[in-house]
């Protein structure tokens, strides 16, 4: 583990996903239902199965689970960019 906690963890891969979502943005990927619903689970099996994590248990479990949501969280990020560009707030 390169982390104290797993709450670091979770704050190092929120940071990551936002830079990563900003980033595919700006290069005009544009989000589609088919990466959110298929990209976490197929980071997950590459993960857990393909790389072997499953041998080590618990921590390769939650190593791939973490991945997993990773990658849910930077396409959730960039959909909800999109929606904010599409949507701006009205100023008062």
């Amino acid at each position: 583990w390169n982390y104290r906690h797993l709450s670091d963890h979770i704050q190092t891969l929120d940071r990551f996903s936002a830079r990563m979502a900003r980033s595919l943005a700006d290069a005009g990927v544009r989000f589609r239902v088919w990466d959110i619903v298929m990209r976490p689970p197929a980071r997950f099996f590459k993960s857990y199965f393909l790389r072997l994590g499953f041998l080590k248990g618990l921590p390769g479990f939650i190593v791939s689970i973490a991945g997993a949501y990773y990658v849910f969280m930077k396409y959730a990020k960039l959909w909800e960019l999109e929606q904010a560009r599409a949507n701006p707030p009205a100023h008062q």
